[in-house]
């Protein structure tokens, strides 16, 4: 989108003769903008004569700076003007305009859907299963919002997403909306304590070195010392900089601890999220949040739990509109049946002549809850009531089992749950 931006204002403006990119490449954008001026590739919604005629009179440059330190920009944009005095162009082209898109679903005329408005909870085994439910919620309930762009943004307060499995990081789902190279490039500005010369920060740096202070480092050894911690926290917000200046962190705070799982200690870890664009940034977030929770899990010496991502405003901006609906709707078939966390229901129709429905732990067999009734109605109610379900599918899987179940009681034949 920023590239669309800025080939537009040259359309706008054809008197602008000269564009000098300056500054640490830290999202890869200025590589991207240097190959779309280069002509390898496409801005799809604004015909190529257009483009091309920006190549043709608008002379780019891309000067080696190292870093955001204002005095070696400075200098290299001296050095680039003196380099393009000798330039005349003669160009009389008309200002031309490219408005952004409408999306080619009609998101923003059903938008928002009835909801509960915050809490919302996506969980999933693999990074990308759980995307495709964090971009399903939103472009479904989000309230179109504006924002600082020239476009508004679909948006929901406290979307929750936890993944339960561990992705190996070299493998990224054909639908994710970045290559390997794109991650492992990515990878350093979270993973690393390292930060190039004149950046203000980096996620890394603000997790590894605060003010001098390795926060990465307290969360191992606090776990290591007192692994029923509940204080082995990170924060990358500065109270005394970031509320008065712009381009303040979105990751806010990584809280850890230990819980017991499928019978040994593993790390379980929340991270929150102030602002998330959810489908640009959380998938390369996550995966690199999940690499540091692997870190930390092995220094500490537990296996690796679920990971939580909570995002305060969770966001999709109108320009991946399309994109987004379009990654869900061909890659649903991939979001497999789960089972319920909370446990099972064993179904029976006894001597009794009643219904009598059991919650069972999938490790433990047997909880003692148990229930009974003459009929579905009956049974939905206690059922409801007892909060032992997470899951939509269970309960359209219960609904149809107790179903079944009293009409065998009705009829006075056999029942098998299926």
């Amino acid at each position: 989108q920023g590239i669309r931006n800025l080939v537009t204002s040259h359309l706008i403006y054809p008197n602008i003769r000269f564009r000098i990119v300056v500054g640490a490449d830290m999202s890869g954008s200025g590589k991207a903008l240097r190959d779309w001026w280069q002509g390898e590739w496409e801005l799809p919604d604004i015909t190529l004569e257009a483009q091309d005629r920006i190549r043709r009179n608008v002379v780019f440059t891309f000067p080696e700076t190292k870093g955001n330190r204002t005095d070696v920009i400075t200098a290299a944009i001296a050095k680039e003007l003196e380099k393009i005095k000798k330039f005349r162009y003669a160009d009389h082209s008309e200002p031309e305009y490219f408005p952004l898109p409408a999306p080619k679903q009609e998101l923003v005329k059903n938008l928002p859907l009835p909801s509960e408005r915050t809490g919302f909870i996506a969980r999933g085994d693999t990074i990308g299963e759980t995307w495709l439910k964090v971009l399903d919620t939103t472009l479904k309930f989000g309230q179109l919002k504006d924002t600082h762009f020239d476009h508004n943004s679909a948006e929901l307060y406290d979307v929750v997403a936890v993944i339960s499995g561990n992705d190996k990081a070299d493998f990224i789902p054909d639908y994710l909306p970045f290559s390997l190279a794109d991650l492992e490039n990515y990878l350093p500005q979270l993973l690393s304590g390292e930060k190039p010369e004149g950046v203000s920060y980096t996620y890394g740096s603000r997790l590894r070195n605060f003010k001098g202070v390795d926060q990465i480092a307290h969360i191992k050894a606090k776990l290591k010392r007192e692994w029923f911690s509940r204080s082995a926290v990170a924060c990358t917000w500065d109270a005394t900089l970031d509320p008065v200046k712009g381009s303040s962190p979105c990751l806010v705070a990584i809280e850890t601890g230990i819980q017991e799982l499928d019978g040994s200690q593993a790390l379980y870890v929340t991270v929150k999220f102030r602002s998330h664009d959810l489908f640009r940034a959380w998938p390369m977030n996550t995966y690199a949040l999940r690499l540091l929770q692997q870190e930390i899990a092995e220094s500490v010496g537990v296996a690796v739990g679920p990971l939580t991502i909570q995002s305060h405003s969770a966001h999709i901006y109108q320009d991946c509109f399309d994109q987004a609906a379009l990654v869900v709707e061909t890659n649903r078939k991939k979001q497999r049946f789960e089972k319920d966390p909370r446990g099972n229901f064993i179904i029976t129709v006894e001597e009794d002549n009643l219904i009598h429905v059991r919650h069972s732990a999938e490790d433990t067999g047997l909880t003692g809850f148990e229930f009974v009734g003459r009929n579905a109605k009956e049974l939905e109610k206690q059922l409801i009531a007892s909060n032992l379900s997470v899951s939509f599918a269970h309960g359209v899987y219960l609904g149809r089992e107790l179903h079944r179940a009293e009409l065998a009681r009705q009829a006075g034949i056999e029942f098998v749950q299926d």
